[in-house]
């Protein structure tokens, strides 16, 4: 299984990648399908709701890493969850 952080770190590394996570909400989920992510990985992504996916990737961490790793993550900076448009608000 892969994890959310890999596939963000995916995203942020790949700019055609991000493209097909943002098409569409269709293209997003195939995308997460291919990098091996779980229905309960995709459907925490699928929100858009930072909490859901802090909350998402701090399950995945270790608990030493737990307390503030999965906080760094900044999802206003070029990757927008779910797809459907580029950009919070679209």
């Amino acid at each position: 299984m892969a994890s959310i952080a890999q596939y963000l770190l995916h995203l942020a590394a790949d700019p055609k990648a991000l493209d097909v996570h943002n098409k569409s909400e269709e293209s997003a989920d195939a995308q997460m399908r291919k990098h091996g992510l779980n229905d309960e990985q995709r459907a925490a992504i699928k929100t858009k709701k930072q909490k859901n996916i802090t909350d998402a990737l701090a399950k995945e961490l270790p608990p030493a890493a737990a307390r503030g790793f999965a906080r760094i993550f900044d999802y206003n900076d070029g990757i927008y969850i779910g797809g459907g448009g580029h950009g919070p608000g679209h």
